[in-house]
C-alpha cells in the first residue's frame, strides 16, 4: 500500500521538553579577591622598599631639605598607614576569595579610608607646594605626579565602593556562609 504524498503527516504526540539552563556560579568574588590580594601584597612589599631606597638615596635627602619640616614626618606616617591598609586589603581579598561575608565590609572600609587618605594627601600636597623654598619647575613635577598618583591610586577604591554598595552584591554576600562547617568530631573545619 502506498501512501498518498499529499496527505498530511500523521499526528505524533510530542513529549514536553524541559529546558534546564545550567547556571554557572558567579566568579566575581574570585576576580576581585585576587586583584585585592595582588594589590595588598604589592603595598606590603613595595612601600618598605621605597622608604628604604629613599632613606639611602643622597639625592632624595638633599631634595627633602627644600620641603617643609613636617613633610618627611607626613610621608613616613602615611607610608605606615598605607602598609596597614595594604594588610587590610590582603585580608579582605582572602576573605572574598573564600566567600566569607567579612570580605565585603573589609573592602568597603579599605575603599572609604583610602579615598579619605587621598583627599588628605591632596591637602598636604597643596600646603607643601605653597612654600617659597620649592622651585617652580619642581612644583610642576610634583603636581603632575600627584594628579596621576591620586587618579591611579583612587580608581580601585572607587570601583570597590560602587561594586560592593550594589544591592545585588550585598544580597549575594549576605547569603554566603558565616563560618566553615565543623567536622562531626568538633575538630578541624571541613573543606
Amino acid at each position: 500500500m502506498t501512501q498518498n504524498p499529499y496527505a498530511p503527516p500523521p499526528v505524533v504526540p510530542q513529549a514536553e521538553y524541559e529546558y534546564v539552563v545550567e547556571q554557572k556560579p558567579p566568579v566575581w568574588h574570585k576576580v576581585i579577591g585576587i586583584i585585592s590580594i595582588v594589590f595588598g601584597s604589592l603595598g606590603i612589599v613595595c612601600t618598605p622598599i621605597s622608604l628604604g631606597a629613599n632613606a639611602a638615596n643622597p639625592t632624595h635627602k638633599e631634595a627633602m631639605k627644600m620641603f617643609p619640616d613636617w613633610w618627611q614626618s607626613y610621608t613616613v606616617f602615611s607610608s605606615f598607614l598605607g602598609i596597614a591598609f595594604a594588610i587590610l586589603l590582603l585580608v579582605a581579598g582572602i576573605s572574598l576569595l573564600r566567600r566569607r561575608p567579612a570580605g565585603r565590609p573589609l573592602h568597603l572600609i579599605y575603599a572609604g579610608v583610602t579615598i579619605i587618605m587621598a583627599v588628605v594627601g591632596i591637602v598636604a600636597m597643596v600646603s607643601m607646594i605653597n612654600t617659597d623654598s620649592i622651585p617652580v619647575e619642581m612644583r610642576t613635577v610634583i603636581i603632575t605626579s600627584a594628579v596621576f598618583g591620586i587618579l591611579f591610586g583612587s580608581a580601585y577604591p572607587v570601583f570597590l565602593l560602587i561594586w560592593f554598595l550594589r544591592p545585588g552584591i550585598r544580597n549575594e554576600v549576605a547569603s554566603w556562609p558565616r563560618t566553615q562547617a565543623q567536622s562531626p568530631a568538633g575538630g578541624l573545619p571541613l573543606q
